[in-house]
């Protein structure tokens, strides 16, 4: 009994060991992969299976192809991986048969293939994919002009010119340096016609699908940027291409994401501007996916567009350029280092396309209106503010930050944020899975500053994260993903997440409102909500505070501001300028007040010969401009603000002080601008003048108090005083305090 109860032992051992290994080395079905869809014109196409796979690890031994649909081809090579399509069987004169070329017609023509692969035992499940067959595009050619093609690139097709219908052959290609190191640059050597037939007005839709079988066979998974350019007559394919590939195929992988023309006249200007807006609206409602898809327009003196500029798209006057010198200008652009200067939101030319910073831009399609100008001595400015307001949101710069007491790996030690973004208002942090698709990510945080989560508050599948903003009129721009476990953007966590009252330096006052809340529900002081969103008050925010101690917080940009004298300095003859460097020299022994002034310090002038010069700034003739300042004391007929050998653009006029400005146009028809407002009575006052192009306002405190109109004003190139008149005269210099004084060139509402 006992030897055969050992041997039933032994025998369920064994069993209970070899089980497992019995049910691992069960065969499992494989898995068929048929690849990606291709574009095909007249030549063959291959497929890829290599994507197949066996589960259990045995390995495929055959693979099995066969057409499900579609008009007649041929495969070769249906028993590898990657076969061979082609058109369908043809005989030569001798009765020999191979395989042609596809054989296109007018219409997209669709073949699909499936795929069945064996382990030697099971078959798997078939997976599909298909071949489309376009259009005949004709005999005309590509060819990229920095080979060989990079899929790790962004990609731009540059048309040149030609004469309003066909493009020129050998035309001068977008050759650049630059631009060859930074994408992968086609153009058409052998020019580009219309399509054979088109109904309202001319087209170049044909164009797309030459671009989309060069991309399907040099890229077929690519995920980079696309970008059309057009010169001269190339405005019309770079646009209509784009449509095409946007509209009819619709694959994200080759989405056309920007349009630019260069002094393209050639259908706006020949065809109608009602031609020209239709084929807009068809592009800018063509986003495949989520993708960028905006449009942006340059001319120069030749053929200028002037008051008819789109509010849809982002227009740019080369003022002193003629027509090559346009598109020369946005091809240097990408080097020049004053096209490259934010700017406060007006900028333009290489800037915002795929090779440079703010490449992953969204122009908003509320019709807005982007409207600059450039000349070589100013660089890029607003060209009619009033009718063309936008500016555009500052590319975002991704931050993170490690808590010094956590490991590394510690997802509860890592923060994410990023830096400001000069005119943004809203600001998303967003995480996913997929660093090409920032459109399906997921919201992690929202607020109208920098956000800030730690690594632990992101879904556990995502894996890349970025940060989006939006600016006060919805345009968009987000930055490139970058990995939850990546280093490359470690650097100082934002101060101004701890500026909690908000006057710009993290002091004692912020420490004492974190105090206040200390261990309390506050979302307002909880820095870094934990991962279950409580928002308490707790140690990380005081370790927070305790890295920005003492920091000062940027202020935020102004829109247009060109000169801040704050006049905050405790000592010395120099009043430092914040935006252009332009600082004023102190004359006569003005006192610095650092506790006197209405914003932090002041300048004390006593009313003989105390005042401050400075550098030009602006002139007054050349467009809307705003000064404003904060003054307290001063006297009848005592001026604030002057133009050397110009005019008192701010004073306190008659006898009894009252605000006015000699700001007129030129020779006898313009006139002073006279106010009821007193502003010697003791007391801080905002002063302000604003010019609009027409009409002259004054403000006192934030409220208008006069308005007049005139042609024009007087033309003037010389520096300011601060604090006394335009010639230094007896009685025009300021008895009393003067604070803050800005300079806008625009005309700003205080």
């Amino acid at each position: 009994m006992k030897r055969a109860n050992l041997i039933r032992f032994v025998a369920l051992s064994v069993l209970l060991v070899l089980w497992p290994i019995n049910t691992l080395a069960q065969n499992q079905r494989p898995v068929a992969n048929a690849g990606l869809s291709r574009y095909a014109a007249a030549d063959p196409v291959q497929l890829d299976g290599t994507g197949s796979y066996d589960p259990d690890r045995s390995g495929i031994v055959t693979y099995e192809w066969r057409q499900v649909s579609g008009p007649s081809v041929t495969i070769t090579d249906a028993n590898t991986a990657a076969p061979t399509i082609w058109g369908p069987i043809r005989t030569d004169p001798r009765g020999r048969t191979f395989p042609g070329p596809f054989v296109q017609t007018d219409a997209i023509q669709e073949c699909e293939f499936e795929l069945v692969v064996h382990d030697g035992e099971l078959a798997s499940s078939p997976d599909t994919v298909k071949i489309f067959i376009v259009p005949d595009f004709g005999p005309l050619t590509l060819q990229q002009q920095n080979p060989p093609f990079d899929p790790n690139k962004p990609t731009v097709f540059y048309f040149s010119g030609g004469d309003c219908v066909t493009g020129f052959t050998n035309e001068q290609a977008w050759g650049d340096a630059a631009w060859f190191e930074k994408a992968n640059i086609i153009n058409f050597p052998a020019g580009y016609v219309p399509d054979v037939s088109y109904t309202d007005y001319r087209t170049y839709y044909h164009m797309g699908d030459m671009i989309l079988v060069f991309l399907s066979k040099a890229a077929p998974d690519y995920q980079e940027s696309i970008q059309t350019i057009g010169w001269s007559t190339g405005g019309q394919p770079a646009l209509d291409a784009a449509i095409r590939l946007n509209r009819v195929y619709k694959d994200a992988r080759y989405t056309v994401n920007h349009v630019t023309e260069l002094d393209a006249p050639c259908r706006w200007q020949y065809q109608g501007m009602n031609v020209y807006t239709s084929s807009n609206a068809l592009f800018l409602t063509s986003a495949v996916d989520g993708e960028p898809c905006w449009h942006d327009h340059y001319w120069g003196d030749t053929y200028p567009m002037g008051a008819n500029a789109p509010r849809d798209l982002l227009c740019v006057w080369l003022q002193g350029y003629g027509h090559a010198a346009v598109r020369d200008w946005y091809r240097d652009s990408l080097t020049t280092e004053l096209a490259n200067q934010f700017n406060h939101g007006i900028v333009a030319g290489a800037y915002w396309s795929v090779v440079g910073p703010g490449k992953n831009l969204q122009l908003t399609q509320q019709n807005i209106g982007h409207y600059f100008h450039w000349t070589r001595e100013k660089g890029m400015t607003l060209s009619n503010e009033v009718t063309y307001p936008g500016r555009l949101p500052e590319p975002v710069a991704l931050l993170v930050w490690r808590y010094p007491w956590l490991y590394d790996h510690d997802p509860n030690g890592v923060v994410l944020t990023c830096a400001g973004s000069e005119n943004a208002v809203g600001y998303q942090l967003l995480s996913g899975s997929d660093p090409y698709n920032v459109a399906d990510y997921n919201i992690v945080a929202e607020s109208n500053c920098p956000p800030a989560v730690t690594a632990a508050m992101l879904p556990s599948s995502d894996t890349w994260w970025t940060v989006k903003v939006r600016d006060a009129r919805g345009s968009m721009i987000y930055a490139d993903p970058i990995r939850v476990d990546s280093p490359s953007a470690l650097g100082a966590i934002p101060a101004e997440l701890v500026d909690f009252n908000q006057d710009f330096k993290v002091d004692m006052q912020d420490f004492s409102e974190l105090a206040r809340h200390w261990r309390q529900y506050e979302p307002s002081v909880d820095i870094i909500p934990v991962s279950n969103g409580d928002g308490v008050v707790d140690a990380k925010e005081l370790l927070i505070l305790a890295e920005c101690w003492l920091k000062e917080v940027p202020e935020p940009p102004e829109p247009g501001l060109v000169a801040r004298w704050k006049l905050d300095e405790t000592e010395g003859t120099i009043a430092h300028e914040r935006v252009q460097k332009l600082d004023g020299t102190l004359h006569g022994g003005p006192m610095w007040q650092p506790q006197g002034g209405r914003i932090d310090g002041a300048l004390q002038l006593d009313g003989v010969d105390d005042y401050v010069s400075t550098p030009f700034v602006l002139d007054p003739a050349a467009g809307a401009f705003s000064v404003f300042a904060w003054v307290k004391g001063g006297g009848p007929e005592q001026a604030i603000i002057s133009q050397a050998g110009g005019v008192n653009w701010l004073a306190a006029g008659t006898s009894q002080g009252k605000l006015m400005t000699e700001l007129k146009a030129p020779g006898r028809y313009g006139t002073p601008l006279f106010s009821e407002a007193v502003i010697i009575d003791g007391d801080w006052h905002r002063v302000g003048l604003t010019w609009d192009g027409s009409t002259r306002t004054l403000f006192v405190d934030g409220v208008e108090v006069a308005k007049g109109t005139q042609p024009s004003l007087a033309a003037s190139q010389r520096g300011l005083y601060i604090g006394a008149g335009k010639g230094l005269e007896p009685g025009s210099f300021w008895s009393g305090l003067i604070d803050d004084v800005r300079m806008h060139d625009r005309a700003v509402t205080p």
